[in-house]
C-alpha cells in the first residue's frame, strides 16, 4: 500500500513543487534550506559539503550532486559497507538517506557505529514528503536532471 502513496502525496504536494525543475534540483533545494548551516563548504561538518562553492546556484547544485553521488562518506563503518554518500538505485546503500531515514523506509536502520540521525535536535526537521523525495529520487538512480 506504501507504494501507492507516493502519487497521492505528490499531488497534495503539487503547489509546493515546480514541475518545471529536476527531481534532483528540488531535493538539492531540501539539502540547501535544511542541511547547508551544518554541512556548508566553509567548515562542512563529516566533510560533507552541501552548499557548494560555484558562482551561480546552478554551478553549486552541481557541485553538490559531484560531493553525493558516488562519494564516499568519511564514517568507517560506511566505509566498512562499502556505502556512498548517494548509491544510484539504493537508497539502502545511501548514507545520507540512511541519516535522514527516520523511520521513513521501515527495512532501513541505523547502526549505532553510523553515528546519530539527521538533523539534530533542534535543525530544521525534513518532512515525510521531502524524505520521501529524497528516497525515490536516490531509487530511480539520482538523476542530476530530467
Amino acid at each position: 500500500m506504501k507504494r501507492y502513496l507516493l502519487p497521492a502525496i505528490l499531488f497534495l504536494m503539487a503547489p509546493q513543487l515546480s514541475w518545471t525543475q529536476s527531481t534532483y534540483q528540488s531535493v538539492y533545494k531540501i539539502l540547501e534550506e535544511k542541511c547547508a548551516s551544518c554541512h556548508g563548504n566553509a567548515s562542512p561538518q563529516s566533510g560533507l559539503d552541501l552548499e557548494g562553492s560555484g558562482a551561480t546556484v546552478s554551478a553549486r547544485a552541481a557541485d553538490v550532486y559531484d560531493n553525493l553521488v558516488w562519494k564516499q562518506p568519511e564514517n568507517s563503518y560506511a566505509q566498512g559497507k562499502r556505502f556512498s554518500q548517494i548509491y544510484p538505485g539504493r537508497p539502502d546503500r545511501s548514507f545520507l538517506f540512511r541519516k535522514v531515514n527516520n523511520g521513513l523506509e521501515q527495512t532501513i536502520q541505523l547502526d549505532a557505529q553510523e553515528g546519530g540521525v539527521q538533523p539534530p535536535v533542534g535543525h530544521p526537521a525534513l518532512s515525510k514528503v521531502e524524505r520521501e523525495l529524497i528516497r525515490q529520487w536516490i531509487l530511480f538512480g539520482a538523476p542530476a536532471d530530467g
